[in-house]
């Protein structure tokens, strides 16, 4: 580089170590008042999709959020398999009649072509070689076999972190627009990297708060090598906890202001949607492995139900992302939804169903 700068903030916090039980937990309760829209969706992907014979294989089953939305009258043919024992230990004893055996994703316990479908709930966007996973999953396949992906929430970003940081880019959190207000959630707001060092740089010696407060995460995308898990768990608080979200919020629109009166090259941001890039290189990487893509798209469901006073008539759940308002949205996610009557509220999730036959 040319040119860099050293902020005087204090490093990011580091990473709780926690299990994936523990992390999983607070995805449950954010799911859990979607249960009757995300069950059917699941049932009409299922029943549409998977064959009358052969074993049915779900791969990170986690904490056995797709056992809950098939219900009680789980076929014997199911498998639920689970890398992680603290989570596999949890899912047993939620269910405690169901097949569920400790294995990974890279290596699954089964013979060449001889499992009918392999499902996966928000597991394909956690692979870090994604192409293996999919091989993987091609062998068990017996021919004509289903590959059933379900993204219900925001995917993990460390493929895309890494992709960018590499094409020069800083990631951000889309503060500035509601991400739900597209069809594909737009959650990052994608930077140039040269613009915003030059932008920092005159920003230090002024002394402003962006740099000083949130230096330590620009600083991430300068490192080489660049550390994803870093970025992606800095990237995660800032989108999540709502103090830093304003508070990054306030000192990026100051700094853009700033820029703008020092004739700074300004550091233009795209919107981006990071389940439809994982969409796209979910379809690219399954044609590479011999799979003939079916499904690949947002499929959606919506249900009233009985709202206390001063309770939001509307909320839903797409990708991870949660609206509540008082007032139906313009964009709603599904189009043959009805507004509720009086005393009761309108709800809608979204998830991306991706299918692939081998």
């Amino acid at each position: 580089m040319a040119s860099t700068w050293k902020s005087s903030s204090k490093k990011g916090r580091r990473a709780p170590d926690t299990s994936w039980a523990a992390r999983l937990q607070p995805l449950e309760r954010l799911r859990a008042g979607y249960l009757g829209c995300q069950r059917r969706i699941v049932d009409a992907v299922l029943s549409g999709c998977l064959p009358e014979r052969g074993t049915l294989l779900e791969v990170g089953a986690g904490l056995g959020q797709l056992a809950h939305w098939l219900g009680d009258d789980i076929s014997p043919r199911w498998v639920f398999t689970e890398p992680d024992a603290g989570a596999l230990a949890q899912l047993r004893a939620r269910f405690p009649t169901v097949n569920a055996a400790r294995a990974s994703l890279e290596t699954l316990p089964f013979e060449s072509a001889s499992v009918g479908a392999v499902v996966g709930v928000c597991v394909l966007d956690t692979l870090r070689n994604l192409d293996a996973g999919l091989a993987e999953m091609r062998r068990v396949l017996a021919p004509g076999g289903c590959l059933i992906h379900l993204l219900d929430l925001a995917p993990t970003l460390d493929s895309d972190l890494a992709a960018l940081a590499e094409a020069g880019k800083v990631v951000l959190p889309n503060l500035f627009s509601d991400p739900s207000s597209g069809r594909w959630p737009e959650d990052l707001l994608v930077s140039n990297r040269e613009a915003m060092r030059r932008l920092l740089l005159e920003l230090d010696k002024r002394q402003h708060p962006l740099p000083r407060v949130f230096g330590h995460y620009f600083e991430i995308f300068e490192r080489v090598p660049f550390d994803v898990a870093k970025a992606a768990h800095t990237l995660d608080a800032m989108s999540r906890e709502p103090e830093l979200r304003e508070l990054l919020k306030t000192t990026l629109t100051s700094a853009f202001a700033a820029g703008f009166q020092l004739r700074l090259p300004a550091p233009e941001g795209t919107l981006v949607s990071s389940s439809r890039r994982l969409a796209e290189r979910l379809a690219e990487a399954a044609t590479a492995a011999s799979f003939t893509v079916e499904v690949n798209d947002l499929e959606s469901a919506w249900a009233q139900e009985p709202a206390g006073d001063g309770e939001p008539t509307y909320r839903s759940l797409a990708l991870g992302h949660e609206r509540r308002s008082f007032d139906l949205p313009d964009d709603l996610l599904c189009e043959d939804a009805r507004p509720p009557p009086p005393g009761q509220r309108l709800v809608e999730a979204a998830m991306h169903v991706f299918v692939a036959r081998a």
